[in-house]
């Protein structure tokens, strides 16, 4: 996985703040479809694609970096690969494959499992992240949800669209203020003050012909976790 992505999703995912977040029936709406969401992943077995882009705020057609792959839920277990990185979580044990540096992790699971799937971790932003203010607009069967942050968050805003018919994930797009982006700004990818787009689009929805061949629980116990 590259770089500023994916210190993007880990850092921004586990920056923590008082629960300050303000109420209001469309950020209950959003809060209600990712409580959903997060249901018919484990309801049936599910496949869709996965696409990353990160560009500047001013200059959107000017991709700094991409990167795709492909996530599956099989009841409480999950497959995700983006580009050389793996991720497989069963019910008890997190194993991250980084096949370029030749890598491998395991970790056990906690209980709430929210970090390990898209629901549960825009969930934990909206609890986390300071939200002032969420407005929501249905068109076409599409409910997009536009969620502002307060001073101290790592997000100036945030985009969201679901499909309100099956409840899926469409796309999410996070503009990301520059405390973040301390690299880039180094490296010339971003301008000195300038915000950065991540943009994370969800499609081809499907069933998987098979059934996930997953660690099954018990199998690395002989395993040493941390």
């Amino acid at each position: 996985m590259r770089k500023s992505i994916y210190l993007l999703l880990i850092g921004c995912a586990m920056f923590a703040l008082p629960a300050v977040a303000q109420k209001g029936k469309d950020l209950d709406a959003l809060v209600t479809a990712m409580k959903r969401l997060q249901d018919l992943y484990t309801a049936q077995p599910v496949s869709f694609e996965v696409k990353y882009t990160y560009t500047p705020e001013t200059d959107p057609a000017r991709v700094l970096e991409e990167m795709q792959g492909q996530t599956v839920f099989d009841g409480r277990r999950i497959y995700n690969r983006i580009d050389s990185m793996e991720t497989i979580i069963n019910e008890q044990f997190r194993i991250m494959l980084f096949a370029d540096d030749k890598i491998m992790y395991v970790t056990r699971v906690d209980s709430s499992r929210g970090a390990d799937e898209p629901a549960g971790q825009l969930r934990a932003i909206l609890e986390q992240a300071a939200v002032a203010a969420c407005e929501m607009q249905e068109s076409d069967g599409l409910a997009s949800y536009r969620v502002t942050f307060l001073p101290e968050a790592p997000y100036k805003e945030m985009l969201v669209q679901v499909d309100s018919q099956t409840g899926y994930l469409q796309w999410i797009r996070y503009l990301v203020k520059p405390d973040m982006l301390g690299d880039e700004v180094e490296a010339g990818q971003l301008k000195p003050g300038e915000c950065a787009v991540l943009s994370i689009r969800y499609s081809n929805f499907t069933k998987p012909a098979n059934s996930m061949l997953l660690i099954q629980p018990g199998i690395s116990e002989r395993t040493e976790i941390p």
